[in-house]
């Protein structure tokens, strides 16, 4: 059983020593640039890790520097076209759960400039209006949506946004 014990350290420590070798033959090194495809993929895992893995259990520092991997992921992804409204409509989600709306108004209307009949971006875009308290722009960017769907439903859901957001707008008292 001692013997074991010795292995098992000897074996830790081979195993390091392997990983420190590989991690000092890169000091120096230039990172390989990362295609845009796989800086999607790459930028999708980190969002989804934070998101959905870190946030909910309350480890806000580790998901914020994961969510700052992912906008440089996907910044770098904006560039394919086959990825870059999906680029944009992340790196808007990172900026509003950091609570920099300016960013995410900026890249949500990017990817509206790419994808003009994507209702979902209009609806986010409106949103985040809110959250500046630009409710006209808000209001507009809505009714503009509600243009692109003949979906009784949809219609329905954007005016019933339209609805609270000139709620959330009066002045108090009127």
């Amino acid at each position: 059983m001692k013997n074991q014990g010795h292995k098992i350290r000897a074996f830790s420590a081979w195993v390091f020593v392997l990983i420190a070798i590989a991690v000092l033959s890169n000091c120096g090194k230039k990172e390989t640039p990362v295609e845009p495809g796989d800086a999607y993929e790459r930028g999708l895992s980190l969002f989804k890790e934070g998101f959905y893995g870190l946030l909910p259990q309350g480890k806000t520092n580790e998901a914020m520097e994961t969510f700052k991997r992912a906008e440089e992921s996907f910044r770098n992804a904006a560039a394919d076209k086959k990825h870059a409204a999906d680029s944009h409509r992340y790196l808007a989600r990172i900026y509003s759960i950091r609570k920099q709306f300016p960013a995410a108004a900026d890249e949500y209307r990017k990817a509206i400039e790419i994808e003009p009949e994507n209702i979902d971006n209009y609806i986010f875009l409106a949103s985040v209006y809110v959250r500046l308290e630009k409710y006209d722009e808000a209001r507009k960017t809505l009714n503009h949506a509600k243009t692109l769907s003949r979906e009784a439903a949809v219609v329905g859901l954007i005016e019933d946004l339209i609805r609270k957001i000139e709620e959330r707008s009066r002045p108090a008292g009127a």
